[in-house]
């Protein structure tokens, strides 16, 4: 069972909501001009279908501060899925 069933989470001071693809967009935009997008020279396409599609185990939210997008997360649940579970037996 997930602890991140919500598809929106008020924060206070932010508040987390499943991305839109126009918000997606607008952040992957600007997030492709700065470190470490850049010097990897990922681009604005794939940086919103990645946080676009599903994928088991994440979960993307838009960071909203008075309702503009200001930023995008992916919270991993559990978060010792993949490359860390070797080390937990």
């Amino acid at each position: 069972m997930s602890g991140f069933s919500e598809t929106a989470y008020d924060l206070g001071v932010c508040s987390l909501q499943k991305p839109t693809k126009n918000e997606t967009e607008f952040l992957a935009n600007a997030l492709v001009e700065i470190d470490p997008w850049k010097t990897i020279k990922t681009t604005a396409k794939a940086l919103t279908n990645h946080f676009l599609e599903p994928e088991g185990g994440s979960f993307r939210y838009v960071v909203t501060v008075s309702n503009n997008p200001v930023g995008l997360i992916s919270v991993k649940s559990p978060w010792l899925l993949g490359a860390y579970s070797c080390c937990t037996g």
